[in-house]
């Protein structure tokens, strides 16, 4: 299963050590790799479709002294739905109400209703698909009420 790292700081603070542990995880989660840092409303997300050892991006984040922030959200995927692919890698971000937001998300959604949305999703995961619910939801103002199930 995937595997989530969150990481929260009053300062901007450089997250190697927690990066280093946390791509290591990837050995039993081959599909891809991903980490988002924010900036105020900004947010810069690094991925790839595979796994952290072939990863010379993954590699040079650890390692680069300037990789900072108050807040990281990253996120070692095995793949259940979509194939290995960028768009299927997390963490998702889209701009909502004049800020970057991400999500990262663990497990399998069995959705047993589509909703009708103005966007579609790019790739083919639950997990994209369930942050595209969320932020619909917002916007029209009504409840986040889902028919979703974990499997």
């Amino acid at each position: 299963m995937c595997e989530l790292l969150a990481l929260n700081f009053n300062q901007p603070v450089r997250c190697s050590l927690s990066f280093r542990g946390f791509l290591h995880l990837g050995e039993r989660n081959p599909d891809g790799w991903g980490i988002a840092r924010f900036y105020g409303r900004a947010c810069q997300v690094f991925k790839e479709p595979v796994t952290d050892t072939k990863s010379k991006l993954a590699t040079f984040l650890r390692d680069y002294e300037y990789f900072a922030s108050k807040i990281f959200i990253g996120h070692v995927r095995y793949a259940s739905q979509g194939e290995p692919r960028l768009q299927n890698t997390h963490p998702f971000l889209r701009t909502f109400r004049s800020r970057e937001v991400v999500l990262a998300h663990n497990g399998t959604l069995r959705i047993e209703e589509k909703t009708r949305m103005k966007f579609q999703p790019v790739g083919e995961t639950d997990s994209k698909y369930l942050f595209l619910c969320i932020t619909h939801q917002i916007v029209k103002g009504t409840n986040l009420f889902f028919r979703f199930s974990a499997n």
